[in-house]
C-alpha cells in the first residue's frame, strides 16, 4: 500500500513497485497516472481523503481483499503549506497540515494494525523531513507535523514489533521538483533529492 501515490516521489515509489513486481494499492486524494493496466499488479484509489473514517474503512476492506498475508504500507501523505512564519499562517491551515501529515497515518496504522496481527506481519515505512531537525522558519506546522510522524513510527515499533509489525522512517531533505524550485528560486538545486 502507498499514500500519497499523486505526489512526485509517491509516483516514483509506484512505478518501481509495479517495475519489479510488487502488487500494489496506490491510494491519494488526488487523482494519479495510471501505471499499469494490469489490474493484478495495481489497485488506484483515486480520492481517498485518509482523514475520513468512512475512507480508512474502505482502504481496509480493499487491503483485506488484496493482501492475504504480510504487507507493507509506505506512507508519503501529507501536506505542505509553503514556507509561512507562524504569526501568518492560520491556526486552520496548521490544523490541515498536522491532519494530513500525522492524523492520516495514524488513521490508516489504527484500521490496519489488526489486519497485519492477523496476517502474521507488516511494515510501515514512513517519510518524515529533515527540517524538522533544523527546526527552519517558515514551517512550524510542517516540522511539528513531521516530528509528530517520527515519534508515532517510534511507538508502533515500540507498541507492535513483538506483534511482527516493523516501522521505519525516513528524514527527506528537499525534493527538487518544479513547485519547490519556484517556492525555493535561489534554493540550492544541484543537492536536492529526485523523486
Amino acid at each position: 500500500l502507498i499514500t500519497g501515490a499523486s505526489s512526485h516521489l509517491g509516483e516514483a515509489l509506484v512505478s518501481t513497485a509495479i517495475a519489479r513486481d510488487h502488487r500494489v494499492i496506490a491510494c491519494s486524494r488526488r487523482p494519479m497516472a495510471a501505471k499499469s493496466n494490469d489490474p493484478r499488479m495495481l489497485v488506484q484509489l483515486d480520492g481517498m481523503d485518509l482523514s475520513q473514517d468512512a475512507a480508512l474503512e474502505s482502504l481496509r476492506d480493499v487491503v483485506r481483499e488484496r493482501f492475504t498475508g504480510p504487507f507493507s504500507v509506505v506512507n508519503y501523505m501529507g501536506h505542505f503549506p509553503g514556507y509561512v512564519d507562524i504569526a501568518q499562517l492560520p491556526p486552520m491551515v496548521a490544523r490541515e497540515v498536522m491532519e494530513s501529515n500525522f492524523m492520516t497515518l495514524y488513521g490508516v496504522a489504527h484500521v490496519l494494525l489488526p489486519l497485519m496481527i492477523e496476517q502474521g506481519a507488516g511494515e510501515f515505512v514512513n517519510f518524515s523531513a529533515h527540517s524538522q531537525y533544523q527546526c527552519y522558519p517558515k514551517m512550524g506546522a510542517f516540522n511539528c507535523a513531521k516530528a509528530a510522524v517520527e515519534a508515532l513510527t517510534v511507538s508502533l515499533s515500540n507498541e507492535y514489533l513483538r506483534a511482527g509489525v516493523r516501522a521505519n522512517c525516513f528524514a527527506l531533505a528537499t525534493m527538487l521538483t518544479p513547485e519547490e524550485q519556484q517556492m525555493k528560486p535561489k534554493g540550492d538545486h544541484a543537492h536536492w533529492l529526485l523523486p
